[in-house]
């Protein structure tokens, strides 16, 4: 019986032929056939190796719903529709209710959502049949407050009392002075209104208000204040802005002097 030589094609260990495609001319089909389904095993796909089970994504297939595909429900494991709860989204704990922007979900309308109708309270299209509430707020040093109106729209005004600064004796307190003294100098910077009193041992030599911008440099007020015939004396700078205050005596006394400032 003649017998096929290995030399004559290409065989592997279970004498199967193998072909070899050293090369094909593009737009040439090669076709192969067998008399049964092809045993296929995949291992890899693009030189990259693939197996079972989840993956990441760069080691798994790429696949896409068809365009026809019906609804696709989505259960727990017991078989059940999933009733999910919100509670966080981008990390950040969500709740119902009005918020503000930052603890907001972004939304935006459609680029081909239809006309939304609004409708008109008078014919003229003056006004909407719903009046928009605008809240407008106020900051209080700490907090921001919703500023309170009245049930006509009309904003409700309250003035609120402020505390006097300064105590008893705060440019001078029962201090014996000779001429070319200065009492303390008083921060009066946060505030416009200043009143000034006190009592001077001496009842026929002037006090004179000096006030500055840098605490440094003082200058006169541009009066002097004379004390009356029992050595008391008062006088109310309104509407100042100045940022220092101090007394300069001229003579020699004992001097008591308080200086009370605020804004109202």
């Amino acid at each position: 019986m003649p017998r096929i030589s290995s030399n004559s094609f290409a065989v592997n260990t279970a004498l199967q032929q193998e072909i070899e495609l050293s090369a094909v001319t593009s737009g040439v089909s090669v076709p192969i056939s067998t008399s049964s389904e092809l045993d296929m095993n995949l291992k890899q796909v693009g030189g990259v190796a693939i197996t079972l089970d989840q993956q990441v994504m760069t080691n798994s297939l790429p696949v896409v719903i068809a365009s026809d595909q019906t609804a696709v429900f989505v259960k727990n494991e017991t078989g059940d529709p999933l009733d999910i709860d919100v509670l966080k989204f981008g990390g950040t704990d969500v709740t119902l209710g009005e918020k503000s922007m930052s603890a907001s979900i972004p939304v935006v309308i459609a680029d081909d959502q239809t006309p939304v109708s609004v409708s008109p309270a008078t014919a003229n299209n003056a006004t909407l049949a719903a009046a928009q509430q605008v809240a407008v707020f106020g900051h209080d040093g700490a907090n921001y407050r919703r500023l309170n109106c009245s049930t006509g729209g009309n904003l409700k005004v309250e003035s609120e009392l402020e505390n006097h600064s300064g105590t008893q004796g705060n440019l001078s307190n029962a201090a014996s002075v000779i001429s070319g003294d200065f009492s303390s100098a008083i921060d009066t910077s946060n505030h416009t209104l200043l009143t000034l009193f006190g009592n001077t041992s001496d009842t026929t030599t002037a006090i004179t208000p000096q006030v500055s911008a840098n605490g440094t440099n003082y200058y006169p007020a541009g009066f002097d204040i004379y004390p009356d015939s029992n050595g008391n004396f008062y006088q109310n700078f309104p509407n100042v802005a100045v940022n220092n205050f101090r007394l300069k005596y001229n003579g020699t006394a004992t001097v008591t002097a308080t200086l009370l400032h605020n804004n109202h």
